[in-house]
């Protein structure tokens, strides 16, 4: 997803005719949005597996609510409970969970808001500018950073999940 939306955005920013790289242009946007939305929807998956369709306004719901965050606090909680983990670690786990879930949910909010204005509200303006082309008031070169961000913080989720000191059995 993240190849085709950087290629989408190589050819936004090389047209020369302004509606080219407006279509190119959104639909870049709208390749970083799906490279979120995959990410964040196997974090969900991975860790419940049987939750059945996820509609993409509903992720930051099911990522803060009992879902994953609560499905996830509880693993550590018992593991403390069970002195399978010390205090300092309990502490971390919590804390990291918070705030990758918390960042995750407002990225796939943004990513998203952004690619709704981009597949459905053609009356708002791509502007071209020095290279860079804005929708709404975020670039091209920002939505490219989003696949990274959410691998990452995916990435602390499921380790915090997979850590064998939480495996409740």
């Amino acid at each position: 997803m993240r190849d085709v939306a950087d290629k989408l955005k190589e050819w936004a920013i090389q047209q020369k005719d302004d509606n080219k790289a407006d279509v190119f242009g959104r639909s870049a946007f709208n390749r970083y949005y799906y490279a979120v939305f995959l990410k964040t929807r196997k974090v969900i998956k991975r860790i419940h597996p049987d939750i059945g369709d996820i509609k993409h306004k509903e992720i930051p719901d099911i990522m803060r609510g009992k879902h994953i965050s609560g499905k996830v606090e509880n693993r550590i909680q018992h593991a403390k409970n069970k002195k399978r983990i010390d205090p300092e670690k309990f502490l971390y786990y919590k804390d990291t969970l918070k705030i990758s879930v918390e960042t995750l949910s407002k990225l796939h909010t943004n990513a998203y808001d952004i690619r709704v204005k981009a597949d459905y509200f053609p009356e708002v303006p791509i502007i071209r500018e020095n290279n860079s082309i804005t929708l709404n008031g975020q670039t091209l070169d920002e939505a490219s950073k989003w696949p990274d961000q959410a691998v990452m913080i995916a990435g602390k989720i499921l380790e915090i999940w997979g850590d064998e000191d939480l495996d409740p059995s």
